[in-house]
């Protein structure tokens, strides 16, 4: 293994050393790009990092079989007075803290940027960087690329040359991203999104404790479900676990189905989404989707986390309206309780204090409908402290479940089409009918997505409540999808401002997981007084519970 990798615009005979010392010891930078990498995305052993003390200047230190590389400036990484860039942070923070470890030295999160959140900020249309290095005169190649190149499957396996070169280009160019854009974007916004990346990196790490009598109970439960219906279907001649299979016994069952598009070099195949079953009238579509459901928790949840004691989770914003996300073991998208079973997967997870404080935000995305489209009847109905889906259904006739999938769907931008999807409502005239009556208890809300469509697509992006420019995907061509999301991004990026901001006001408190209007914190905590109800220039109301597991 090499000691560093020095690439630069100087000489090829320059002494490395020298380079090292001079721009690294002596000059000590007050501004560096640092880029991790690892063995792939899924396994995040680290293998090496770069470096960049200016946009034409970079190193790259491999790491040996414990991890590490002496030669790496942890001076750097330690000092709250260097700035740090990253392209994608939450990514390789989450790295860069394991190679902290293999070195026993912390490292500062206190001073960070994240240019791929700016280039979202500047309507860029793709924010890798690969495809966005030539705005600044420069390029790289992405790591599928490399892969292919060399005909691997890990970065493992590619020579530690190229690995270094590719690296030292990352850094290269995102430095190269920052210099050119420090002069143009929003400093305050882009100051409270970097809060947020380094608040998320540390939930991710503390994790949330697991009670495995309750998990074992709960998997012993979802095999069994498994089991039983893979059973049933296995007596119908067929695998419930094979879309092909399941779109043959139900076309010949006499079910007719839609055809999936047709891709370069594949047959036609029937599609057997969740989507095209669910309006299946035959009752093995509904033995199938039980099994997928119980067969995925099963396998995502379940299983998974048999052998540890805490699950943890990667937060992430690279959702294009800001809305936090979460991968690895996504527990933010564990299921809520199923009440007609009797089970919540939920529960399994317990406080290691005794008790959680949970937050929750009362319907953030429907309140901040009615207040960006100044709905005098939304807004009555808020103000007057109303069940907004029991009193929209009372006026429209209709129970109170179906209300509340419109009421949540024109969050979305629904349609006919969609909201069939969303309701079950297998009739897209129906459907037509709920949402022309919705528009006519609502007329200030009808106004207000009639308008934004037109601005999303005559600009290209909509703006947030607190200033945001979200970029419209003009180049799919659909404008259907467009008009959705014109509507969807303004509500959906506004919310996720107003949890974002009140995460910065709880900051000081013990929180182990965020779930997109939920925070959830181990202890008891107090919350009142901290004005988590007026983030937003209207009221956003909230619930308070202590609880013993989680809910």
């Amino acid at each position: 293994m090499v000691d560093f990798y020095y690439y630069g615009d100087v000489p090829a005979d320059t002494d490395k050393l020298e380079q090292y010392k001079k721009l690294l010891l002596e000059d000590r930078p007050r501004v560096i790009a640092v880029d991790t990498e690892t063995i792939s995305l899924d396994d995040r052993t680290p293998i090496g990092i770069g470096i960049a003390v200016h946009r034409d200047h970079s190193f790259y230190f491999p790491l040996d079989e414990a991890g590490r590389n002496y030669f790496i400036p942890w001076f750097l990484l330690q000092d709250p007075a260097v700035l740090k860039i990253f392209h994608n942070a939450t990514f390789d923070l989450d790295v860069l803290d394991i190679i902290a470890h293999n070195h026993n030295e912390p490292f500062d999160t206190s001073n960070i940027i994240d240019t791929s959140i700016i280039a979202r900020m500047m309507l860029e249309p793709d924010v890798s960087l690969p495809n966005i290095a030539w705005k600044v005169n420069k390029e790289t190649t992405s790591a599928g690329e490399i892969l292919h190149h060399f005909h691997v499957s890990s970065f493992e396996k590619v020579p530690e040359k190229e690995v270094a070169l590719h690296c030292c280009q990352d850094t290269q160019v995102t430095y190269a991203l920052y210099d050119t854009w420090k002069d143009t974007y929003d400093k305050e916004y882009l100051a409270t999104e970097m809060q947020i990346v380094d608040q998320i990196f540390r939930i991710g790490k503390i994790g949330i404790k697991i009670d495995h009598e309750v998990r074992g109970k709960l998997e012993k439960i979802f095999r069994a479900e498994t089991d039983y219906y893979y059973g049933i279907c296995e007596g119908f001649g067929f695998n419930p676990g094979s879309s092909q299979q399941v779109g043959y016994i139900l076309a010949k069952r006499g079910n007719f189905l839609p055809f999936n598009r047709r891709k370069y070099g594949k047959p036609i195949s029937i599609n057997t989404s969740e989507a095209s079953l669910e309006f299946c009238p035959d009752p093995l579509a509904t033995l199938v989707l039980k099994y997928r459901h119980t067969k995925k928790v099963l396998g995502t949840y379940l299983e998974p986390l048999k052998y540890h004691e805490r699950a943890y989770t990667q937060f992430h914003m690279d959702a294009v309206t800001g809305r936090i996300s979460s991968k690895g073991i996504n527990l933010q998208n564990i299921p809520v309780a199923d009440k007609e079973r009797m089970v919540n997967v939920r529960n399994m997870f317990v406080p290691d204090s005794g008790i959680f404080t949970d937050f929750d935000y009362s319907q953030i995305e429907l309140r901040v409908l009615a207040n960006i489209s100044h709905d005098r009847e939304m807004l009555r109905v808020y103000d007057d402290g109303l069940d907004i889906h029991q009193d929209t259904a009372e006026y429209m006739g209709i129970d109170r479940k179906t209300c509340k999938s419109i009421n949540f769907g024109m969050v979305y931008g629904a349609t006919a089409q969609t909201l069939m999807e969303t309701a079950k409502i297998p009739d897209i005239r129906k459907c037509q009918s709920l949402i022309d009556g919705w528009f006519r208890r609502y007329p200030g809300v009808r106004d207000w997505i009639y308008e934004q469509q037109r601005f999303g697509m005559y600009k290209g992006y909509i703006v947030t409540l607190f200033g945001r420019k979200i970029r419209m995907p003009v180049e799919e061509g659909d404008e259907e999808a467009m008009k959705r999301k014109a509507v969807n991004y303004t509500i959906q990026g506004s919310a996720a401002e107003i949890i974002k901001r009140a995460m910065i006001k709880c900051k000081h408190l013990p929180t182990v997981l965020q779930v997109h209007d939920e925070l959830l914190f181990d202890g008891k905590v107090e919350l009142v007084g901290l004005g988590l109800d007026r983030i937003a220039a209207f009221s956003t109301p909230i619930s308070i519970k202590e609880l013993d597991r989680w809910e």
